[in-house]
């Protein structure tokens, strides 16, 4: 198994967190660009990205490589944030520069990966779009409101980070965004769709 990121740090911390698991003998993680994937055609059995095809430039071509490095009859799987409700470009926009990627409706990622050559695609939308999808997403304990995805101490410590690099507007920035982004998925505008498929 592989993992590839464009991130040193999310790569150091995806072996870390391996060797911790005890599965590094498993798994190798390693950098790399999901637009341009250094692996040969026809690599892999599967291939799965999880909420990352709308955070580069180009999703169309996160899904193509994807669809390239997998062989004939493997299988392609996808988790993404994707619109519930049609909404105006400009809301669209705004709501994409604070949350860091591109959400898109149902029907544009179906139709992309289509695209891309990808077959009887079966989804899961309604099941993954519930809004505390969204914050149940600790391994240590269950989390009961979205204020509490992580704890006082660990949002202090990214605070402070935050402060430290963009000063007193990037921590309100911050903040805003978060608020921006909870009441958009407790309006139900936004959840999550998981796309499966074969080359």
């Amino acid at each position: 198994m592989t993992g590839v990121d464009i991130s040193e740090e999310m790569v150091k911390t995806a072996a870390e967190n391996a060797e911790k698991a005890g599965l590094s003998h498993k798994v190798q993680f390693m950098l790399g660009d999901s637009q341009c994937l250094p692996f040969k055609d026809n690599t892999f059995d599967v291939a799965i990205n999880e909420c990352a095809v709308g955070i580069p430039d180009d999703s169309q071509k996160v899904l193509n490589e994807m669809v390239r490095v997998v062989k004939l009859g493997g299988r392609i799987l996808i988790h993404e944030s994707t619109w519930r409700i049609r909404l105006s470009q400009e809301e669209k926009d705004e709501f994409a520069e604070r949350y860091g990627t591109t959400p898109l409706e149902f029907d544009e990622w179906r139709a992309m990966l289509e695209k891309a050559g990808v077959k009887n695609i079966v989804y899961e939308f309604e099941q993954w779009s519930k809004p505390e999808m969204f914050w149940k997403i600790r391994k240590d304990r269950d989390v009961k409101h979205w204020f509490f995805t992580m704890t006082i101490p660990e949002k202090l410590t990214t605070l402070k980070r935050i402060f430290a690099r963009y000063g007193l507007n990037g921590v309100i920035t911050v903040m805003k965004n978060e608020r921006v982004f909870y009441r958009t998925v407790l309006q139900r505008k936004l959840g999550y769709a998981l796309f499966k498929g074969e080359k």
